[in-house]
């Protein structure tokens, strides 16, 4: 087997992995890539896997048991978005450093039980990457620019949560929306389901927390909001329909489920039609 051989068998391995779920074998795989590129001194390659081998912790920290197993792989990928971005920062490749510097940021909000810590952790995240957005915006990454812009709006989501006032937290939610949406129409153009679907999801959780601190039903923004939403919802259920993806499906229908009961409830009259 030639080296292109096996470097080709380990990428297949892994996307097969990631198809499937199993993000701990998945890794694995990350690993040996990386190692890999390391060897023949293929900086972009091995930042590159670093990248996903982060990802891949993160992913896998979400399908295990105990709180020790989860702090171990949240700081597994931390270490592995570290070594991505000095990587990026090795080759000049300011998307990928501010990409992969953002990730380590966001993910110390998990580690800290400090509100205070927490809003600053969530707020430079959101601020790196939305400068990243910009950058894989000039190389025309579109990939890249609705990654990032659906990542900035997930910090802005948990930021929400945290404990500031509601002039902020409307501007943020109005922002986070805002990202969301770009996010899901990039995402919509180039065909990444996963973006789609994490965008799509994360407009309306961010509308939900902003739902909650208004008499939205004295306000006819809101509800066309929520109608022109049933539109996008429809339209991203079809779109994912064409393919076998499980997450996709949680977070699409968990939203849309959500919306539908939330506009029956407040809008709709007729009990039949609720």
């Amino acid at each position: 087997m030639t080296l292109e051989e096996s470097e080709e068998s380990l990428l297949k391995r892994a996307r097969e992995e990631e198809q499937n779920f199993n993000w701990i074998q998945a890794a694995s795989y990350y690993e040996k890539l990386v190692n890999y590129y390391l060897d023949k001194n293929f900086i972009e390659k091995a930042a590159d896997k670093y990248k996903n081998l982060g990802y891949s912790y993160t992913r896998t920290a979400d399908t295990v048991e105990s709180a020790e197993e989860y702090l171990k792989q949240i700081n597994s990928a931390i270490k592995a978005y570290k070594e991505a971005k000095n990587l990026f920062k090795e080759i000049e490749n300011k998307s990928g450093e501010l990409e992969c510097e953002a990730e380590v940021i966001f993910l110390s909000g998990v580690l800290t039980t400090s509100d205070i810590e927490r809003k600053d952790v969530y707020r430079q995240a959101h601020k790196l990457f939305n400068e990243s957005s910009k950058f894989y915006s000039m190389e025309e990454n579109e990939e890249g620019v609705a990654r990032t812009l659906s990542k900035a709006a997930n910090a802005i989501f948990l930021l929400t949560y945290c404990e500031i006032d509601q002039q902020e937290q409307k501007k943020l939610g109005q922002k986070g929306r805002e990202m969301a949406g770009k996010g899901w129409e990039i995402a919509k153009r180039i065909g990444n389901i996963q973006i789609l679907s994490e965008s799509f999801n994360l407009e309306w959780l961010i509308s939900i927390n902003e739902l909650t601190n208004l008499n939205f039903k004295q306000n006819e923004y809101w509800k066309e909001y929520m109608e022109n939403y049933l539109l996008k919802s429809k339209e991203t259920i079809e779109l994912i329909d064409k393919y076998d993806d499980p997450n996709a499906f949680f977070l699409v229908f968990s939203a849309a489920g959500s919306l539908n009961c939330g506009y029956g409830y407040q809008y709709v009259e007729d009990e039949k039609d609720q």
